[in-house]
């Protein structure tokens, strides 16, 4: 299995004058069939899939790309077809790795749009007119995840938890849930937590989620006190910001399995698994709001538990993965007859669009 963001260096080393802006969600709509069919192609499918940023090995069919997300089609059940989908917290994850890897051809268009289509023949314009213009790297255009910082106090673990923030940041390549203790007994003097906010509408209203992790690649660890992390619920004020307040609505609300921080490895990603409680967080239409937060430790003087994780910034960003279904309503044929029409070389049918599952003829 290729290493995450093996087939793209990170925003800092990347050329200038690639914009990946342009390959927004009505790009991928436009142009959804034909990258379906290179996604499953026989002879390219699996080169393809790498150098657009699908770069988990998973011999399953593609059946949707977005900027952000790739969902799998896995089976069919009673109410609909069977789906997993991979998300990730960066918004343009996929639209980046196609901007920078197919560079010269989207290059090669803006000069045609600006030097042929535009003046000459305004009909045959392909769309690339802005190409040339460097993108912010950290847009937030959707959704954001960063870290709320408390510090320069001497109080509970509760109350460090449940306190206004002193600072925050959203835009750094990792963050850090993290806690330092002060030399009284069961009190502390900082404290950091992680908001984990990602856009999940690729999913589509009516999705009905029966399964999911989050993958968070853990850069270091500090592991001078020893407690569990797990993944929470959030509600920042702004769902593409990050500020001071926010950092209360980091909760304590645990809606993952327990991983002790002895058992955490880094540097390498680790799998928190959803409980009943974190389903219900996913907003099949919309942004699911998280977190990642730890229990209150076993308290030692002046010590320092640290867990930092790699963000939407880096080449390492967080991943959700879900498997839901989606019910099409009324009959339907089976996916493998729709295949046929078409022209998909995979024993799947497609999902054109978040909102159009494919029906019955």
């Amino acid at each position: 299995m290729l290493a995450a963001g093996s087939w793209m260096p990170p925003f800092s080393s990347m050329p200038a004058k690639v914009n990946y802006t342009v390959f927004d969600k009505a790009w991928f709509e436009r142009h959804q069939l034909k990258l379906l069919k290179l996604a499953n192609s026989p002879l390219v499918g699996r080169s393809f899939r790498r150098l657009i940023g699908v770069d988990e090995d998973i011999d399953l069919p593609v059946v949707l790309l977005t900027p952000n997300s790739r969902h799998y089609y896995v089976g069919e059940t009673e109410s609909g077809p069977l789906l997993r989908a991979r998300i990730s917290a960066d918004d343009w994850r996929l639209s980046t790795h196609i901007a920078y890897n197919f560079a010269p051809l989207w290059k090669t268009l803006h000069n045609w749009d600006m030097v042929v289509a535009n003046p000459l023949i305004p009909a045959l314009n392909a769309g690339f007119d802005t190409f040339s213009d460097s993108p912010d790297p950290s847009p937030e255009s959707t959704s954001v995840d960063g870290m709320t910082i408390r510090s320069g106090v001497n109080e509970s673990y509760a109350a460090i938890q449940g306190g206004a923030g002193g600072s925050a940041s959203d835009s750094g390549t990792d963050a850090n849930a993290q806690l330092v203790s002060s030399t009284t007994t069961n009190q502390y003097s900082a404290m950091r937590k992680c908001a984990l906010l990602v856009d999940t509408s690729s999913l589509g209203a009516g999705a009905i989620v029966s399964a999911g992790n989050w993958d968070i690649h853990v850069l270091a660890k500090t592991a001078q006190m020893t407690a569990n992390f797990f993944i929470c619920g959030s509600a920042p004020a702004s769902n593409t910001a990050i500020v001071a307040s926010d950092h209360a609505s980091i909760d304590t609300t645990q809606h993952s399995d327990l991983i002790g921080i002895a058992s955490i490895t880094a540097p390498a990603t680790n799998t928190w698994t959803l409980d009943a409680s974190g389903l219900l967080q996913v907003a099949p239409a919309g942004v699911s709001k998280f977190g990642f937060n730890f229990t209150e430790p076993s308290w030692l003087s002046d010590k320092t538990m640290d867990v930092q994780i790699a963000t939407a910034e880096s080449a390492n960003d967080p991943v959700l993965e879900l498997t839901y279904t989606k019910a099409v309503g009324g009959a339907r044929r089976p996916f493998a007859y729709l295949l046929g029409a078409a022209g998909l070389f995979v024993p799947a049918g497609q999902l054109l669009t978040p909102r159009l599952l494919v029906p019955a003829c």
